[in-house]
């Protein structure tokens, strides 16, 4: 399973979000990712945002979320969305 991340752009223009690690492989049924999103500033990271964050996948069918942790469910390419 392969997983891109987007950056999410806040209202400020020097300001923006990024999901880490941009991109996994979870290469059989018991591995898992845990994901965080990083507030970007300037090039920076400038700290972690831990409330309020909702993690969603492009294909269930491929890759579900748990909280902010991956689970593979079948082969093939997802996209994991944070907001």
């Amino acid at each position: 399973v392969l997983f891109t991340a987007l950056f999410l752009h806040a209202a400020n223009a020097r300001e923006a979000y990024t999901i880490l690690p941009d991109r996994i492989v979870l290469g059989g049924p018991t591995t898992r990712q845990q994901l965080v999103v990083e507030r970007v500033e300037d090039k920076h990271f400038t700290g972690q945002i831990t409330s309020g964050v909702e993690f969603s996948s492009s294909d269930t069918n491929i890759v579900r979320m748990e909280g902010n942790v991956a689970l593979p469910v079948n082969n093939g390419r997802a996209t994991i969305y944070a907001r």
